[in-house]
């Protein structure tokens, strides 16, 4: 369809909205809106399945009760429309400009589409996305944006207060000043975000994870937080590591798009505390870690090859496809640590069946405490555990050597 035919039918449903008599509610699926100027207009209570708006100007457009079901409108400008009560599952906002928009009571949940696969068509989830969108003082109140992926956006001033964001991506997002009062964050993903001045009153916040979040300069009067994974401190790094931390965490958050991986190779870092931090697939070869503090970090595929952390605490970290080869971790303290083998996924998340395991191999693991830990899978092959304490972990179908099973650590390992 032409534009010049789309505008026309814009021109007719505004008509109806007004009640005009020759007026027509504007019902279409996969129009094509894509690099067009539309400022203004009016498409409330209109019907565009799987629209595309992507890279047009849309700005003060009224939304409000539309459906717009799997709708794209991805590097858009639509700073100051209005979404309310706008149906907006499985669409994609991602990079948009939202700035002053009005979500109120909008729906942005997963969405139910239809695509073609093998020329065949068949029914598939999508997730909302407003990745990288610019938020900026809108309005998302009461909205329901539960799994919707707002990774290293801006929402600055934003009103999410008695919203849904149940399991919400926000990880790297600017949420300074945001107000989240009475907020439904249930296992939400906040890891790098930026909270100065965030309001957090009566949030539920239950199950939540904030690694790498100085939530000190926001409110947290009556939040839930049970089970949440919280930075209750900012640790005192020294400017260039904060920097590095920093980076890493708008990395991880971005999949790779901003920020820098963290490489802390032959770098010394002998008693720092890097607790709660987020720093998957960081790099320590060959650093300095004695007596560092790793407690409660989130360290998969981290790789600490021939790196010293005597005496490290590693407590209740995740290491899941981690590798320690040949490091020097004597006394070391893996209480409640995860080990498990990483997933291998595809970049669409699906399981390829590949299994990453921790690898302990030929380390220097004498003394560790390793009580209560689960080091399923893991790899100790030609790691040296005289004195390890292994009490209440779990070791199903880790590999030791068959001496060091017997002799240094006096266990018989279950298989199943």
């Amino acid at each position: 369809m032409k534009a010049q035919e789309l505008k026309r039918l814009v021109q007719k449903h505004e008509k109806f909205v007004k009640g005009g008599g020759d007026g027509q509610r504007l019902v279409l699926r996969n129009a094509d809106f894509s690099f067009q100027s539309m400022p203004r207009i009016d498409l409330s209570d209109c019907s565009l399945h799987m629209a595309n708006f992507s890279r047009g100007v849309f700005t003060l457009v009224n939304f409000s009760g539309a459906d717009l079901l799997g709708s794209d409108f991805s590097l858009s400008d639509l700073r100051k429309s209005n979404f309310l009560k706008a149906d907006l599952r499985g669409c994609n906002l991602g990079k948009a400009q939202l700035a002053q928009a009005n979500f109120t009571d909008a729906d942005l949940r997963p969405g139910q589409i239809m695509v073609v696969e093998d020329g065949e068509e068949k029914q598939k989830e999508q997730n909302t996305s407003l990745r990288g969108a610019r938020i900026d003082g809108a309005k998302l109140n009461r909205a329901d944006l539960s799994k919707v992926d707002m990774a290293v956006s801006s929402a600055e001033g934003a009103d999410f207060s008695e919203s849904t964001l149940y399991q919400v991506n926000l990880a790297g997002a600017d949420l300074s000043e945001a107000n989240f009062e009475g907020a439904r964050l249930r296992d939400a993903t906040l890891v790098g975000a930026k909270v100065d001045g965030a309001n957090f009153k009566g949030a539920d916040l239950r199950g939540a994870n904030l690694r790498s979040v100085d939530t000190s300069k926001a409110d947290m009067t009556g939040a839930y937080t049970t089970g949440a994974i919280l930075s209750d401190h900012k640790p005192d790094l020294p400017g260039l590591i904060q920097r590095t931390v920093d980076m890493h965490a708008l990395w991880v958050a971005s999949d790779g798009e901003d920020g820098e991986r963290a490489d802390f190779s032959e770098n010394d870092l002998k008693g720092l505390d890097l607790s709660t931090l987020d720093l998957r697939a960081a790099v320590f070869r060959k650093a300095q870690l004695d007596g560092t503090n790793l407690s409660s970090s989130e360290l998969a595929l981290a790789t600490f090859e021939d790196a010293h952390l005597r005496g490290a605490d590693l407590s209740f970290s995740l290491l899941h496809g981690r590798n320690f080869a040949r490091a020097d971790l004597g006394r070391a303290n893996f209480a409640g640590v995860t080990a498990v083998p990483l997933i291998i996924r595809t970049p669409s998340g699906e399981d390829t069946g590949r299994r990453m395991p921790a690898r302990f191999i030929s380390a220097d693991l004498q003394g560790c405490d390793f009580r209560g830990a689960d080091v399923s899978g893991a790899n100790f092959t030609g790691a040296v555990l005289n004195g390890a304490n292994f009490s209440g972990a779990k070791s199903v179908d880790a590999v030791f050597d068959e001496e060091t099973v017997v002799h240094a650590l006096g266990l018989k390992r279950k298989t199943g």
